[in-house]
């Protein structure tokens, strides 16, 4: 019996930690957040914009980020077929949403 004890408070310990890992950051716009605080930016550049924005969504959530406004942009000539994505990372309350 014991042994079950600790293997369910050892997974009811690994949920939540998943939990507070995988933390929604929402894309917003100038609207949503301008009642929030703004936490910084976040930028690279991707041969993909889908794993642009993927990364700078992850980002934004390791800042405490709750919103963000993500910028796509093409390199162009100087480097064909890749994209510059940033994000700008806003921290908002419940009742901004």
């Amino acid at each position: 019996m014991k042994k079950y004890v600790i293997l369910i408070l050892a997974i009811t310990g690994l949920m939540m930690i998943s939990n507070c890992a995988h933390r929604q950051v929402i894309e917003a716009n100038n609207t949503m957040v301008k009642n929030c605080t703004f936490i910084g930016t976040v930028s690279s550049s991707f041969n993909s914009p889908d794993e642009g924005k993927k990364y700078v969504m992850n980002q934004a959530a390791e800042k405490g980020a709750t919103h963000v406004i993500i910028k796509l942009t093409a390199e162009g000539k100087k480097s064909p077929g890749k994209y510059n994505v940033s994000a700008r990372c806003y921290q908002c309350d419940a009742r901004n949403d």
